[in-house]
């Protein structure tokens, strides 16, 4: 039997479905190959082409054509899969397409009794199909919300934060999302930072940092995008370099540590194959924090209400 893939999916979803239904029709000594490596079996007498067409990374159409001394029978069927856990997703469309297939050559057979569950699988309240409740929950849990398939997902983001006691800091992180479970993840974020310069009386105030940041998130999965919410914690080396404006006026340099915990709120969107985007927001009040002077007054300081935008690119492993 030949199996033809369109539409966009990872080349790991395709390897699994074609795996699952390899062991789902081994018994019935059927072959499963890639299209590329077949041509013509559906125009022969019990000849079978399957397609499956990724329509949106949420929703798959399984389509089967055969032919049989009798006939030709062709069968489809939508797969909606938001609310299946990305490692089983795969799992969920070779389960479609096995029954397809049996129900095909029931109908070109003219067997009523070999025809096996022709309407769409029983669902559960969670949303689930019931032929996946049995899945161990080792293989996945993960949700559509999450960004994520394989385990994790690695990604880049650029961060600004802008501190109320007087410094806004850039960068760019590198971003690593683990999952806890089926709906919790745990997200690790290392980065640099380099600040706006800052005027002070007697000059300005230049600044860089090594930042790092983790939190725990809850996911939400929506219909073709993710939202996250969680808490966690920013520490960050800062250093504080000042530059006078008179020949009167010694310049220093300050490091130091500041520490913030924070809230966060993150919305993640499908680009396309394993690629998602995710635009979030923290709020974050102050553990341990940092300020340097002029002369007495502060001239730049992580301190007082944090707030934080990033925009992250992420890749599913």
């Amino acid at each position: 039997m030949g199996v033809r893939f369109s539409g966009t999916q990872s080349v790991v979803f395709e390897r699994s479905v074609l795996a699952d239904l390899e062991a789902g029709l081994a018994r019935s000594n059927v072959r499963v190959c890639p299209r590329a490596d077949w041509t013509g079996q559906a125009s022969a007498a019990g000849g079978a082409e399957l397609e499956v067409d990724s329509v949106t990374p949420q929703l798959v159409a399984v389509r089967v054509q055969l032919r049989g001394q009798s006939g030709e029978a062709r069968l489809d069927r939508q797969v909606d899969l938001a609310q299946v856990p990305m490692d089983s997703r795969a799992f969920a469309v070779a389960l479609v397409a096995d029954e397809l297939l049996r129900a095909g050559w029931a109908e070109l057979d003219g067997n009523d009794d070999a025809v096996p569950i022709t309407a769409a699988p029983e669902v559960t309240p969670s949303g689930v199909p019931a032929a996946l409740e049995d899945v161990p929950a080792a293989a996945g849990g993960r949700e559509a919300s999450a960004p994520v398939a394989g385990g994790a997902s690695l990604g880049v983001r650029a961060a600004l934060e802008n501190f109320r006691g007087g410094l806004t800091l850039w960068g760019a992180d590198v971003a690593l999302l683990l999952p806890l479970g089926a709906r919790w993840a745990l997200q690790l974020a290392p980065g640099i930072r380099t600040g706006v310069e800052v005027s002070a009386p007697h000059g300005s105030v230049e600044s860089r940092a090594l930042s790092v940041a983790t939190n725990v998130r809850y996911r939400l999965p929506l219909h073709g995008w993710g939202l996250a919410a969680g808490a966690g914690l920013q520490g960050a080396g800062i250093e504080l370099q000042g530059a006078a404006s008179d020949a009167d006026t010694e310049a220093s340099r300050y490091v130091g540590v500041a520490l913030y915990a924070q809230a966060l709120l993150a919305a993640s969107v499908p680009i396309t194959g394993p690629l998602w985007l995710e635009l979030g927001g923290t709020l974050g009040a102050p553990l341990l924090a940092l300020e340097g002077t002029d002369d007495g007054r502060t001239a730049a300081a992580a301190s007082g209400l944090q707030l934080g935008a990033s925009l992250a690119l992420l890749l599913q492993l």
